[in-house]
């Protein structure tokens, strides 16, 4: 499928400029992806890694409120792992110790910081590549479920002739290397390791609050949603970001083709129309071809999503009908949380159906477009109701969040 993905910056609420980030998959006018990003951010971002130290530690919640620099406090969730021992630690403590208040250790940004919650952190560092990623938890090598047994032993094969061991740290071998060559792999092996060990040894003397790590540009994850050939068209109207995507992208056997948009006359985001884009994924309701609608509402415990029949007037049954239009707003419900970037719980009431063979398919298609979701999409189950709960990891704000976010943040 031929991706293009566009980055230009334009005006949202209030005319805040963002960086828009969107990717087109197939047809022109069907958006995959729709990111945006404040030129100018003084939280704490995911992916960056600080020497956190802790401030008290929450029995109730199992977790620690940790304090940066400036006094920035973040919030790190223990799941149960109490001991220095599971962390990167900067303070020195015996063997076996537990965590207490005054501990610094290293954390790393998952979740940016959500309307009255603070930024979450966790103590496992990783060091993403396009290949491969390094982890500090769970020393040796781990592979990407999705890689067959033929590319598993072949890249095992690649790292093992080039000395590359996981004994101090965890490997993790990504989907994507079964795209990589043998240069490719053992170089990206070199850089992560070489980066890893300096983050290490800096951690040990850097002050509290300071941060080790950032990634290169916050929309570069991107970039691993895009198969790297010349059927991908990547286009900007900014110079600078021309030269980010090239060193990023160099060293890399394939290359997508580079565009640099330069029509003064009409602005990049005009020509493809993001701004109503934008607007139309604020709206509550959204329409399906056959006539039906969905109507997404989010609460703070969990995203609401009503399927609606609305106008259609096809000649199917009752049932058939009902069967039609879930399996379309099934599909369409999975491309709007992804667009719109909802996470946690997701509650879908459906159109009711009675005979068990449509709710199979209505499930096993939920399923199937869940799995197309680079964040982790789980379906649980359906009650006799015809809800269904969906739940989504939590990685980005929604879409609506970041839009406040650019209307409450002072210019650069």
């Amino acid at each position: 499928m031929q991706k293009h993905l566009i980055l230009t910056n334009m005006p949202v609420q209030h005319q805040k400029e963002m960086l828009a980030c969107v990717i087109f998959a197939g047809e022109p006018e069907r958006i995959q992806d729709f990111f945006l990003y404040s030129p100018s951010n003084d939280t704490p971002s995911p992916g960056e890694i600080y020497v956190g130290k802790i401030d008290r530690m929450h029995k109730q919640t199992d977790g620690a409120f940790m304090r940066l620099q400036n006094k920035q406090m973040i919030y790190m969730p223990l799941r149960r792992r109490n001991r220095c021992d599971a962390y990167v630690m900067k303070t020195r403590r015996e063997q076996g110790a537990l965590l207490r208040s005054g501990d610094e250790l290293l954390v790393q940004i998952d979740v940016t910081a959500q309307k009255t919650k603070l930024p979450r952190a966790d103590g496992e560092l990783n060091l993403p590549g396009r290949y491969l990623a390094v982890t500090s938890r769970d020393p040796g090598m781990h592979f990407s479920k999705k890689l067959s047994s033929e590319d598993k032993e072949r890249i095992l094969h690649y790292l093992q002739d080039n000395h590359c061991s996981a004994d101090s740290f965890g490997l993790i071998i990504r989907t994507n290397a079964a795209l990589a060559d043998e240069a490719e792999m053992t170089a990206e092996y070199g850089r992560l390791k070489h980066l890893y060990e300096k983050l290490l040894q800096e951690g040990r003397t850097a002050e509290t609050g300071s941060c080790l790590y950032r990634p290169q540009a916050p929309w570069a994850h991107l970039l691993d949603r895009l198969p790297l050939d010349g059927g991908t068209v990547i286009e900007t109207d900014s110079e600078n970001l021309l030269y980010q995507i090239r060193k990023l992208l160099s060293g890399r056997s394939e290359q997508p083709e580079l565009r640099l948009y330069r029509d003064p006359s009409v602005p990049l985001y005009q020509l493809y129309g993001l701004g109503r884009r934008l607007e139309r994924l604020q709206e509550k309701r959204v329409y399906l071809k056959s006539g039906g609608y969905l109507v997404i509402e989010q609460t703070e415990a969990f995203v609401a999503v009503d399927v609606n029949s609305g106008k259609y007037s096809g000649k199917l049954g009752r049932e058939d009908a009902a069967y039609k239009i879930n399996l379309e707003a099934a599909a369409e419900v999975l491309h709007q949380i992804r667009l719109r970037q909802l996470s946690g719980s997701v509650l879908v009431d459906f159109i009711n159906m009675k005979q068990a063979e449509h709710v199979r398919g209505l499930m096993q298609m939920l399923t199937e477009a869940a799995s197309e979701d680079p964040v982790k999409t789980t379906v649980v189950d359906m009650t006799p109701l015809g809800i269904v709960e969906i739940t989504r990891e939590k990685r980005y704000p929604p879409l609506a969040q970041q839009l406040l976010n650019a209307v409450n943040q002072s210019p650069a």
